[in-house]
């Protein structure tokens, strides 16, 4: 029981130094804090575990370490590389760059366009049929497509953030709605967390200081976000069925999903299945997973086997290893969980790295402003949230398009597109 409290004290730590920090990475350990710290401190007090205290304990090790060694880098990196602070969102004052935000908002409602359109066409000209397998089917047949409408979908709808501090209230209705409808046509029900993150960086971004207030606010929008997510999963799950729900079955359905461990808040389990087995699958501890994301700039099939396949893909393999179906099934034991499946028990250490790439990436956000600045704020936290769940290779993809699209934009400033609701 002590490791239990000891890992979620510094998971707890960790979580109000990066919000204290105001650093994007607050979205990192507060998901992680729930998902792991929180949930595992349950799962001991009420020992309502399938494994033995021993794997429970190494666990609690293991994470109370990759804690404290992030800790300690990440506060050497910070007071070294990161002279400015995140202090030009407090008052919600941003610079009038409403061209850029109007080009950014077109982009965003054409990926969608673009995208409902193909899934439509591909579902059979239904836009309720869509199922997963729609997706799945027409990210196969039509790939370039797909993929350039999810990546310009994920830069561009981070523009929310903007609209939010500027209190255009017309303009943030517009992207909410273009957001959902671009989850439900996707069954993805990680793209719709955009629209909880942008409002509670509102709520941090404002506030000169954290105070008790705050955190119940915090709280509350990370309670309807997992709400949310589980809402679209719930959708997703009978519609793939063929069965037709009402609002109050599908709302039953959603809590169901989110008390049970069938779900994010049941991932832990996974980490927990890894130890237990110690690490004993095939393609495990060989770091798989970094050796992929170091050569993510490059396509699997220009290297000749030489880029190992998405660790996540592995580790599902490891988890359900009879698993039937078409759709390649992918499992994600956290973040603590993802480092102890690419490294055993030494793979504490990488939180060493993660210290140093959070570092990084806060960097590219404080050396912008406006726009710019405030697009990557947002991606980057929508980012860590995947990241928590123990995904680590699409998001640092997304980062590299979204940093490209953004100078792609600054280039084609000269072009001087009007919309029509541009200010005249």
């Amino acid at each position: 029981m002590l490791l239990a409290i000891l890992q979620f004290v510094a998971v707890t730590i960790v979580t109000i130094y990066e919000l204290k920090k105001k650093s994007p990475a607050m979205f990192l350990w507060a998901t992680l804090d729930v998902l792991f710290g929180l949930m595992h401190v349950i799962t001991i007090c009420f020992n309502n575990s399938l494994y033995l205290s021993s794997v429970l304990n190494q666990c609690s090790a293991f994470v109370f370490l990759f804690s404290v060694v992030y800790l300690l880098i990440r506060v050497i990196l910070y007071r070294l590389f990161i002279t400015q602070r995140f202090v030009h969102y407090e008052e919600g004052i941003m610079p009038d760059q409403s061209g850029k935000a109007n080009r950014i908002t077109f982009i965003l409602a054409f990926s969608v366009i673009v995208y409902v359109s193909l899934i439509v066409y591909v579902g059979g000209g239904n836009f309720q049929d869509i199922t997963h397998e729609t997706t799945y089917v027409t990210m196969r047949q039509h790939t370039i497509i797909s993929l350039l409408s999810n990546y310009l979908y994920t830069a561009s709808s981070c523009i929310l953030f903007h609209y939010l501090l500027n209190k255009n209230a017309k303009m943030s209705l517009i992207v909410i709605g273009l957001i959902v409808i671009f989850t439900f046509a996707s069954t993805t029900r990680m793209n719709i967390i955009v629209i909880f993150v942008s409002l509670l960086s509102v709520v941090v971004m404002r506030k000169r200081s954290i105070h008790i207030k705050s955190i119940f606010i915090m709280a509350f929008f990370g309670i309807l976000t997992i709400y949310a997510v589980y809402l679209v999963r719930a959708y997703r799950f009978y519609v793939n069925g063929g069965v037709d729900l009402s609002l109050g079955q599908l709302n039953n359905s959603a809590i169901d999903f989110v008390v049970s461990d069938d779900g994010d808040l049941g991932l832990r389990n996974v980490f927990y299945f890894f130890v237990s087995r110690h690490n004993k699958f095939e393609g495990f501890g060989k770091g798989n997973g970094y050796k992929r994301l170091l050569l993510a700039l490059f396509p699997s099939r220009l290297l000749g086997g030489i880029k190992p396949e998405d660790f996540c893909i592995t580790m599902g393999r490891a988890w359900k290893p009879n698993l039937d179906t078409i759709i390649t099934y992918t499992v994600t034991p956290t973040l603590f969980g993802d480092a102890y499946a690419n490294f055993g028990f030494r793979g504490f250490i990488i939180g060493g790295i993660w210290g140093g790439i959070v570092t990084v990436w806060d960097s590219l956000v404080v050396k912008r402003r406006g726009i710019a600045s405030e697009v990557l704020f947002v991606l980057e936290s929508v980012m860590y949230i995947i990241i928590a769940r123990g995904s680590i290779y699409n998001p640092f993809l997304y980062l590299i398009f979204t940093l490209i699209f953004l100078w792609v934009l600054d280039r084609l400033q000269r072009f001087r597109l009007r919309l029509p609701w541009d200010r005249r």
